[in-house]
């Protein structure tokens, strides 16, 4: 029934938007319609995102050894889940094919 709910509460935020900005007697509304609709990551999202330089990686894509030294390269800027554990890179994140294998392989050791 919650989930019922938080549905309808959401159908409620996107009629609003929808209302300011396609009637143009509501426009003088549009500060009272929400922006955002909250859920569980609001907060995190409000926080101001970290940006680093990275540099330049001279390693061919071409190859599966390059691509593997890329992606460890690419590895070490990710944060850590626990003690030393990094967040491994998803497969889907890593475009093409060679990625994809690349990762496979890494993954066989």
């Amino acid at each position: 029934m919650a989930d019922h709910k938080a549905l309808y509460d959401n159908y409620i935020i996107h009629i609003q938007r929808i209302l300011v900005k396609r009637i143009p007697s509501f426009k003088c509304l549009v500060e009272c319609a929400p922006k955002y609709i909250k859920h569980k990551h609001s907060e995190e999202m409000n926080q101001k995102s970290k940006k680093m330089q990275m540099g330049m990686i001279f390693e061919s894509e071409v190859s599966n050894d390059g691509i593997v030294k890329v992606l460890q390269h690419v590895q070490q800027y990710l944060p850590t889940v626990g003690k030393d554990e990094k967040v491994k890179i998803a497969e889907q994140e890593i475009v093409g094919e060679r990625a994809v294998n690349a990762v496979k392989s890494m993954a066989n050791g």
